[in-house]
């Protein structure tokens, strides 16, 4: 087994609830579960910890996929590594096709402002993936990941994030890349709509647009990953 299932829990974040759709999922795949919280790290905010997730010794050596810890896994998630050839980063669309400018708009300005800061050109050509949920080899990527990290240092003042650093570098970079279905870490107005249903495998509550819940916990308490819904479009 040299296969991880892995997320940030800082500050108590991650809901029992959401844990359990991440321990059954390890079970049915048979891979290991790593929990990134106090005990392992003096790092303390989720971006920092991400850009150094290739220097994690229980990582060194594995295929990891990592999950942010409010995504839910719903209970029939197929083995995602079956999916994504080996020596691949991973990842699914941020613009998921809602065609309302809020992922167009957001991820053209920051790979725009972050662009600037690189030594060679690397022009937004609409491609850039979503964060929430990602699939990369510590020891063929940690190079990726530290220039994704100084990117984003000299970048965050004038209104960046890690997901487009990350994009960034893997296109700047020519990272042999996979891109996943967007069955594998569905954002958007669908997430909240369909709450407490999971309108797909890998369901990610993340901020999007008008939909700003404060209530992020009772939400990710009540997702109901056991119970299998209809998907979204997989294409």
């Amino acid at each position: 087994m040299n296969r991880t299932l892995c997320t940030i829990n800082i500050g108590g974040f991650l809901r029992q609830n959401v844990r359990e759709s991440y321990l059954a999922a390890c079970e049915r795949w048979g891979c290991d579960y790593f929990e990134i919280d106090e005990t392992v790290t003096d790092l303390r905010h989720f971006i920092d910890i991400k850009h150094y997730l290739c220097q994690f010794d229980q990582l060194a050596g594995r295929r990891v996929m990592y999950i942010d810890a409010d995504a839910v896994i719903r209970e029939d998630c197929p083995d995602p590594w079956e999916f994504v050839p080996p020596g691949y980063f991973a990842a699914v669309q941020n613009d998921q096709g809602m065609l309302d400018q809020v992922c167009q708009y957001n991820q053209h300005m920051a790979w725009n402002n972050m662009e600037r800061f690189l030594a060679e050109p690397c022009p937004y050509v609409g491609w850039c993936f979503n964060g929430g949920m990602f699939m990369f080899e510590p020891d063929l990527h940690f190079t990726l990941f530290d220039i994704a990290k100084d990117l984003y240092e000299a970048s965050k003042h004038v209104g960046t994030d890690e997901q487009v650093g990350l994009s960034i570098c893997v296109s700047a970079t020519k990272t042999p890349f996979f891109p996943l279905s967007r069955i594998f870490n569905c954002v958007g107005p669908i997430v909240f709509e369909h709450w407490p249903k999971l309108p797909a495998w890998v369901t990610h509550y993340a901020k999007y647009g008008k939909y700003r819940r404060e209530n992020t916990a009772e939400l990710l308490d009540a997702a109901e990953w056991r119970r299998v819904q209809c998907c979204v479009q997989t294409g």
